[in-house]
């Protein structure tokens, strides 16, 4: 894991279990409005709670995580959907087979170029990625724990077109008060 430091400080109390499920309505809202026909994955699933969204909204989801107990907990609340242990920086599926992936509160603790490029090489052409990048964590004292130049986002999803871009702010109060500024990109691979 990269950024294990951050991982760290903010991993006591699981608080990404109480994280809006929004980002997943609005995407599976999104892929059915365009008729999505074949697999979505739910890349760092954690316990599955978006897992279940999507399954919710009828659409072919498998759910990945590279942490054992996490596995555990998605298989517990979601026992009729695929759920598999996995790096992201090496996803076994074949080559343009996948429709869509989705990545939320992930990417800032992987070496994002990597999971990104497997990301690419999974979807189909047309298939659609929504991730949400971290642009900047800021702790309750005021320290920044990570910040993500546009640049660098920029380079990062260069081989993919963006179809949507969205920047909010959230707030978290566990395990203590922290801010995200995130920017939300729904990419499409051509």
């Amino acid at each position: 894991m990269e950024n294990q430091a951050l991982f760290e400080k903010y991993v006591e109390g699981r608080h990404w279990d109480n994280h809006p499920d929004k980002y997943a309505v609005r995407f599976a809202g999104f892929l059915k409005k365009f008729g999505l026909v074949g697999t979505v994955l739910d890349v760092g699933c954690g316990s599955g709670r978006d897992v279940a969204v999507f399954k919710k909204n009828g659409l072919r989801i498998v759910g990945l995580d590279n942490d054992l107990d996490e596995i555990a907990l998605a298989s517990l609340h979601n026992p009729d959907v695929t759920i598999r242990l996995m790096d992201a920086h090496e996803l076994r599926f074949p080559s343009e087979t996948v429709a869509a992936a989705y990545m939320v509160n992930v990417i800032h603790y992987l070496k994002a170029a990597v999971a990104i490029a497997e990301i690419f090489r999974v979807l189909k052409p047309g298939g659609h990625f929504l991730v949400h990048f971290n642009r900047r964590i800021t702790d309750h004292a005021g320290q920044i724990d990570y910040e993500l130049p546009e640049a660098t986002i920029a380079d990062w999803t260069r081989l993919f077109r963006v179809v949507q871009t969205d920047d909010f702010q959230r707030f978290d109060i566990e395990p203590l008060p922290h801010t995200h500024l995130i920017r939300e990109l729904i990419l499409m691979k051509p």
